[in-house]
């Protein structure tokens, strides 16, 4: 299987190539600004380094959020003009289950797991699974202290690139985060009849915030 995998939606930029089942390109850069102008280009010059051309790919996935507005919008946007041009399917993958499905399973004998996102402002993007895979609560966009008052949370191992936040509350933390590999990765599990199940649309926890970031230490 054929996959081009992309993640902007985490403050950072992440590209990983899927040809005939193996991993074959990846890259992760934490500078994920001006990427409205890079990505297309970079996605071409990947194909073309690696033989390949867009109508030979089975499958385009990105991620949907929460996380950067902007990085969601131009990740969203490239994968479903791109779907439509070469007409091959494009899937949105939302981040919480993305870091969920990808964790290390073996780090914790916790039964709760709770996935915390970046969101550089105070509050960290959350939600709650069981170890099982079930969703427990909606995802929610709440402060590291209010996240510590929640009695349930603090039973959950804490993942993520937001669940450092969490040390100081003496929550169990594996701090891990996926990458666009991880990403490919899964997009090839998902059967042909459940690819409607992950649209390109956006995930938003809370409404587009235009003034100056105050963010987590």
């Amino acid at each position: 299987m054929n996959i081009l995998a992309f993640d902007l939606a985490n403050f950072s930029s992440s590209l990983a190539l899927m040809k005939q089942g193996e991993i074959v390109f990846s890259e992760h850069n934490k500078e994920f600004r001006g990427q409205d102008v890079t990505l297309l280009p970079k996605l071409q010059k990947v194909l073309a380094d690696h033989d390949l051309t867009f109508q030979e790919l089975d499958r385009l996935v990105t991620t949907r959020g929460p996380g950067s507005f902007t990085g969601i919008r131009v990740a969203l946007a490239t994968a479903q003009g791109l779907s439509l041009s070469v007409e091959k399917p494009a899937l949105g993958i939302d981040s919480f289950l993305w870091v969920f499905k990808t964790y290390p399973k073996e780090f914790s004998s916790s039964q709760l797991v709770l996935v915390l996102l970046e969101s550089l402002r105070l509050e960290l993007y959350g939600q709650l699974f069981t170890v099982e895979g079930e969703v427990v609560d909606a995802p929610f966009s709440l402060s590291p202290e209010d996240i510590a008052k929640n009695s349930t949370y603090k039973e959950a191992l804490c993942i993520g690139n937001g669940a450092s936040h969490m040390k100081e509350y003496g929550f169990q933390l594996n701090p891990f985060m996926p990458q666009a590999t991880h990403l490919a990765e899964f997009a090839a599990t998902i059967p042909e009849n459940e690819l409607e199940h992950y649209p390109c649309l956006p995930l938003y926890v809370r409404d587009a915030d235009t003034s100056k970031a105050k963010t987590l230490k």
